[in-house]
């Protein structure tokens, strides 16, 4: 008997799917008619055989779950010495899954036509990967299916667990890329407006925010209590100093690196240095010498391109 799909209409004309078994389609549509439904169509349970496979791939029409558990299911009942077409019913009726009942019904099918095993798998290449069928066709041959059937459940399972594995592994950095992706984001947005005093000092200059780095060094060395200066009050002191205009305040003008220490001199009372470096044949002379601030000092330095610019 084989294994048939159908799809019929009951009592109420509500239509139905499922799985029925018989001689030939019109044996199944007599079978279904009485059940009292009204088949709408029937076909044999099978699928057509797919070329250039890898030799491990798997398909799509069992996942790794239910591939391994209808190994398992299958090796338990043909080693305790059950009948192969009536293993096969057990694992269909025993399955919650619609995709392995459907396989599980087309292969007794050809079991009982007079097929062996690994043929009857040949119908379904999709849900059974060439090396499992090859596997159960060299336990028939050699008359060992049951032994066969239990080592090609624990290979199988074995597979799955690391197929887990893989995914967990695979799965952390994509969560760790979103976390870092968000907490960003999370600074962009609310953290760094703070320090920033909400304001937008586009086109302004980055000489502000090097002094205002250099001051929060200061400060967390505990060199100074006092707080992070912001633009207004770094451009007032400048005023109250007489580098600058009034009408500096709250404009947009640039700053350099002698009004930077200006400026520290006046929060936090420190002395500062500019060198200059005019040509490359320098670098070595003046590198020697921020190496020894950096010995005997510590303090940080900021590097620009140019009076007006770091």
């Amino acid at each position: 008997m084989a294994a048939y799909e159908y799809s019929a209409l009951d009592a109420k004309g509500r239509q139905t799917r499922g799985l029925i078994e018989g001689d030939t389609p019109r044996h199944a549509r007599q079978l279904l008619r009485e059940r009292g439904l009204s088949p709408l169509d029937v076909h044999e349970v099978a699928e057509s055989k797919q070329t250039g496979r890898s030799l491990f791939s798997r398909g799509g029409s069992l996942s790794s779950t239910e591939l391994s558990l209808f190994t398992r299911q299958l090796a338990t009942l043909v080693r305790s010495g059950l009948p192969l077409d009536e293993s096969l019913t057990a694992v269909s009726e025993q399955s919650e899954s619609k995709r392995v009942k459907r396989i599980a019904l087309g292969v007794r099918a050809g079991v009982v036509e007079g097929n062996s095993l690994a043929s009857s798998l040949d119908q379904f290449p999709n849900a059974f990967p060439t090396l499992f069928r090859a596997t159960v066709e060299a336990g028939e041959q050699s008359g060992q299916l049951d032994y066969i059937l239990e080592r090609l459940a624990d290979y199988v399972e074995r597979r799955q667990v690391m197929q887990q594995k893989v995914m967990l592994a695979a799965f952390y950095p994509v969560i760790l890329s979103f976390v870092a992706i968000t907490v960003v984001v999370l600074l962009l947005t609310y953290v760094v407006p703070k320090f920033q005093d909400g304001m937008d000092d586009n086109g302004w200059g980055c000489a502000y925010r090097s002094l205002q780095t250099l001051s929060s060094w200061l400060v967390e060395q505990r060199y100074s209590a006092r707080a992070v200066p912001t633009h207004r009050e770094i451009q007032t002191a400048l005023v109250k100093m007489g580098d600058k205009p009034s009408s500096f305040v709250g404009s947009t003008e640039w700053i350099g690196a002698i009004e930077v220490g200006m400026v520290l001199g006046h929060f936090y009372d420190v002395t500062y240095k500019i060198l200059n470096v005019f040509s490359g044949t320098e670098l070595g002379d003046k590198g020697r010498e921020l190496s020894e601030h950096f010995y005997t000092q510590g303090t940080p330095v900021m590097i620009g391109g140019g009076v007006l610019a770091y």
